[in-house]
């Protein structure tokens, strides 16, 4: 059956091929570099979608600034973030005023913050961010990012007035229920007393130091000691992440991001979880469950950044 399925993918990639150096029309272009896109994608073909997005970028400059951020994605997903950060740095300056520039900022600044502990530069991304004229999902996204910069920072009582901001403002998002969970761990202290942060930071530098195995150790010991902290479901996809990307091994990650499903489904890494399951999927030739968990994704978490991706 993956033989049949591989035939059929190749068959499908050489008429596409064909295609993008017979047809002239721009329209018909443009379907054949979105279904060849698709099937890199399926196949989790890292190399062929970035050739794919770079002869894009070449060949249809009003869409530049898509293909750009889907190549910064790319860039993401194999860890090379430093790359994926002037890609979406580019796009914030040549682009400013379309929507795809504000997606690079938001997603620029989650890279500062979480992969380079750079709180005070990510803070400042998500606040130049909240003041623009967006609609409710963006402000409340890049005010939540604000608030856990402060926090990662220690700065509790700043933490605690941003994430206060967003539940008063946007009580009907996603951002908000997040918000509303580390109120309640700042003023109840359901933050462990600050060790599960303590830790979680600790997870971070073990990661930049490719120490993945320190890291993981670290994140498991936040879901085992600190269940009930905020941290714990971060820590759960965290595990699967490394296994994933940073240790290669697939079959462990996906009992990690199971667990994120399971023991926290309304957590903010619940879809990211889900979008995971569906790649490693694909890295097994699964490629039925992986349309499963797509579809999945658009109807558990139809407003979240992987479901949007997936459109």
């Amino acid at each position: 059956m993956m033989r049949t399925a591989f035939f059929k993918s190749a068959a499908v990639i050489i008429f596409c091929v064909s295609g993008l150096l017979s047809f002239n029309q721009p329209e018909d272009k443009s379907f054949l570099y979105g279904f060849l896109e698709q099937i890199y994608r399926q196949q989790k073909n890292l190399l062929k979608e970035e050739s794919l997005y770079k002869k894009a970028i070449a060949g249809f400059p009003d869409m530049e600034g898509e293909y750009l951020y889907k190549l910064a994605d790319v860039y993401e997903r194999t860890g090379e973030f430093e790359k994926a950060l002037e890609l979406l740095e580019e796009i914030g300056k040549r682009f400013p005023s379309d929507a795809v520039s504000a997606r690079a900022q938001l997603t620029s600044a989650w890279i500062y913050c979480h992969r380079f502990g750079e709180y005070k530069r990510a803070a400042r991304i998500y606040k130049k961010l909240a003041k623009k004229n967006a609609g409710p999902w963006l402000k409340s996204s890049a005010l939540l990012g604000a608030a856990e910069t402060y926090e990662f920072a220690h700065k509790y009582k700043k933490a605690l007035r941003g994430y206060s901001k967003v539940v008063k403002k946007f009580p009907l998002t996603q951002a908000a229920y997040d918000a509303g969970l580390r109120v309640d761990a700042i003023q109840n202290g359901n933050d462990c007393g600050g060790e599960a942060l303590k830790l979680f930071t600790l997870n971070y530098r073990y990661w930049r130091a490719k120490k993945f195995n320190e890291s993981i150790a670290v994140c498991r010991k936040i879901v085992s000691e600190y269940p009930d902290s905020y941290l714990a479901a971060s820590a759960q996809y965290y595990t699967g992440f490394m296994l994933q990307f940073d240790l290669k091994d697939c079959e462990s990650a996906l009992d990690e991001y199971r667990k994120v499903l399971s023991n926290y489904p309304e957590s903010a890494r619940a879809p990211f979880a889900l979008r995971r399951i569906g790649e490693c999927y694909s890295d097994q030739g699964k490629f039925i469950l992986r349309d499963e968990i797509d579809m999945r994704l658009l109807r558990e978490y139809p407003g979240s950044l992987p479901a949007e991706r997936l459109r």
